[in-house]
């Protein structure tokens, strides 16, 4: 699972790097007033793609949201 993390950030750093980061600050950007209650709670998700309801989470949350 940790190996699994560990590819997905790089790989999305890559992807920045790649030039896509005005895309990505887009994306991040219509994430502003969705996630609104911090909820660090440890849920299991469906894989691959799984996520939370989007009116709650983390920080990171709202980054992956951001890079799908």
């Amino acid at each position: 699972m940790k190996l699994n993390v560990i590819v997905f950030f790089f790989l999305c750093s890559i992807w920045l790097l790649a030039g896509n980061v005005d895309t990505f600050i887009k994306a991040a950007h219509t994430q502003v007033g969705k996630t609104v209650t911090y909820n660090p709670e440890y849920v299991r998700l469906r894989y691959p793609m799984g996520d939370i309801d989007i009116s709650k989470g983390v920080c990171t949350d709202v980054i992956v949201r951001a890079l799908r």
